[in-house]
């Protein structure tokens, strides 16, 4: 991923997710580049993730900044199934 996901974009971002996650039970996504995931784009994510069950995904490569949202967001927990790797 690059760039910023937000309000603009979630939509887009969620149905590519979902696509992914259709074709594989674990995904691994790079935020190395991304700049900024806005609560719009991290609730697009985790609804990505919870399209299907018994899937994952595995975030790589997130910088400090868009951990620490992730956390405050309240999904950095067992039951949500995306991983934010350091």
């Amino acid at each position: 991923m690059d760039g910023v996901i937000d309000s603009e974009c979630a939509a887009a971002f969620n149905g590519a997710v979902r696509a992914a996650v259709r074709h594989t039970p674990r995904v691994k996504l790079s935020f190395d580049t991304l700049e900024m995931i806005d609560a719009a784009g991290m609730h697009a994510l985790v609804e990505a993730a919870r399209h299907l069950p018994d899937r994952r995904i595995d975030v790589e490569g997130a910088n400090e900044t868009v951990r620490l949202c992730w956390e405050l967001a309240g999904y950095a927990v067992a039951d949500v199934p995306v991983v934010m790797a350091a």
